[in-house]
């Protein structure tokens, strides 16, 4: 199974509230959807970029979600929530897609903000075609879906001669500490039994390294061939 990757950059205007200015905004947005698209079926991704509004907002990990159903429901619908100025505002518009005015349909967003479900402005994004629409096409990607468990689980399948090696690097944000964890397991060629083996170390911003070893312990064969590698 594949899934669809892609970026997208939309410009244009907003405001906030009758006594606000008209500002430039602009979002610059990558998708990721479990499916691959098409075009009669209606897709959801997740949404994450920045969302740079003049004077007011440039917020990198703005996220959300988009439907893309250009066919189906006559519409690609952008949720996506920012801050701004310590506010927290959703973005909510959609493209309305039209076979009278294919292009405009799929290039303007009108969109707007809310704040605690409250409408707090409006605006419209437009999609740059001239500048934009290269980018966007080589953008997409069609990568393989796959459980995460697959890509942790063990390849051996009970042969000797086989070692596999899997760790981990964790840091706390908020103290600066460091934790690394190392997991073997070992299938000695000559054919003895199987262990497995490995060690923790945590790393303070300050002071000396502490870590502690476990193993070897013993390792139980595959029942069923594992896919090797």
């Amino acid at each position: 199974m594949r899934g669809t990757t892609f970026t997208e950059t939309m410009l244009g205007t907003v405001r906030l509230d009758a006594t606000e200015p008209v500002r430039r905004i602009r979002l610059d947005l990558r998708a990721r959807a479990e499916e691959v698209l098409r075009p009669h079926r209606t897709v959801r991704a997740r949404l994450d970029g920045r969302v740079r509004v003049t004077g007011l907002a440039d917020d990198p990990d703005a996220t959300g979600e988009l439907e893309i159903s250009p066919l189906a429901g006559r519409r690609i619908r952008y949720r996506l929530s920012f801050t701004a100025r310590g506010r927290r505002l959703t973005l909510d518009g959609w493209k309305s897609v039209t076979a009278r005015h294919p292009v405009r349909s799929m290039t303007v967003l009108p969109f707007s903000l809310y704040e605690d479900g409250a409408q707090v402005g409006q605006g419209t994004l437009r999609f740059p075609l001239a500048a934009g629409l290269a980018p966007f096409l080589l953008s997409f990607r069609f990568p393989r879906r796959g459980d995460a468990a697959d890509h942790l689980a063990p390849r051996w399948d009970g042969r000797p001669g086989r070692t596999e090696v899997w760790y981990t690097t964790l840091t706390d944000p908020a103290t600066g500490t460091g934790i690394w964890l190392h997991h073997e397991l070992v299938a000695p060629t000559d054919g003895s039994a199987p262990v497995a083996h490995g060690w923790a170390a945590v790393f303070p911003p300050e002071g000396k390294v502490t870590h502690a070893r476990f193993g070897p312990l013993p390792l139980e064969r595959p029942r069923t061939r594992l896919r090797g590698r």
